[in-house]
C-alpha cells in the first residue's frame, strides 16, 4: 500500500465533514467533482439504504447506520450537470457510524463500480468528525491508502 496525494479544495472538505456529521446515525455519501486531477466540491446524496432494506430485508440486510447506496438517478443527475460545467468525478465519499475509516469489503467491492476514482472513509463518532482516509485503487489489486485527517496521524 503507497501513499498518495489529493487536491480537495477547503470548501469541499468542510461539506464532507459538515455532511458526516449532520446525518449521523447514518452513513452519508455523496460525490466529489472539480477540474481534472482535484475536489472543488461535494455533492450530498440520499443515501437509500433504509429505503432497499425495508422493500427486501434479505437482500439488503444492512440498515444505512452501516451502509450506504446512492440513487442511481441521482447520480446520474449530478455527474451530467458536472460534465455540463467541465467538470469530472474525483471521489466518491461515505460516513462510517462509530466505527474507523477502513475499506471494508462492501466498500471495496462497490468501489469497482467506480474504476479508478478515488473513495473516501470519514469515520464519525458519537456525532463527531473523528478522522478520515482516502483510497485509491492501486496498481494490479487493492488500494494506496492517504490519510486526509488527522494529518499528523500514523497510517
Amino acid at each position: 500500500m503507497r501513499a498518495f496525494q489529493i487536491t480537495l479544495a477547503p470548501a469541499a472538505w468542510a461539506a464532507l465533514v459538515a455532511d458526516a456529521e449532520a446525518r449521523y446515525p447514518r452513513e452519508a455519501c455523496g460525490l466529489g467533482l472539480g477540474p481534472p486531477g482535484a475536489v472543488s466540491e461535494a455533492v450530498a446524496l440520499e443515501n437509500v439504504q433504509d429505503a432497499l432494506h425495508r422493500a427486501d430485508p434479505v437482500a439488503h440486510p444492512r440498515t444505512a447506520r452501516d451502509a450506504f447506496a446512492m440513487d442511481e438517478q441521482a447520480v446520474l443527475r449530478s455527474l451530467l450537470a458536472a460534465e455540463a460545467r467541465g467538470l469530472e468525478l474525483g471521489l466518491v465519499y461515505h460516513a462510517h457510524c462509530d466505527a474507523g475509516p477502513h475499506l471494508s469489503d462492501l466498500d471495496a467491492a462497490s468501489a469497482a463500480l467506480w474504476p479508478g476514482v478515488i473513495q473516501v472513509v470519514l469515520s464519525v463518532v458519537e456525532g463527531v468528525f473523528r478522522e478520515a482516509v482516502a483510497y485509491r485503487p492501486a496498481v494490479g489489486a487493492g488500494f494506496d491508502a492517504a490519510r486526509l485527517w488527522p494529518p499528523d496521524a500514523a497510517g
